[in-house]
């Protein structure tokens, strides 16, 4: 027969583990939901033309738009 001390020990790890991978698929979950929920939000498309292209200054050689 197994000694108790060991027996506890293992249950407690059984109960602990199970704990840990509740915790991390509620977790997991909210997460999914607020991915899908940012998801479904539009976005204007921009145009290149909007974006102002970026020229060197060739005295100091940094890039401005």
């Amino acid at each position: 027969m197994v000694p108790l001390p060991p027996l506890i020990a293992l249950t407690l790890g059984v109960l602990g583990a199970a704990y840990i991978v509740r915790h991390f698929s509620k977790d997991w979950r909210r997460n999914d939901v607020d991915l899908d929920r940012d998801e479904n939000v539009n976005v204007e498309e921009t145009s290149r033309n909007a974006i102002p292209k970026l020229r060197r200054d060739p005295t100091t050689g940094i890039y401005r738009p």
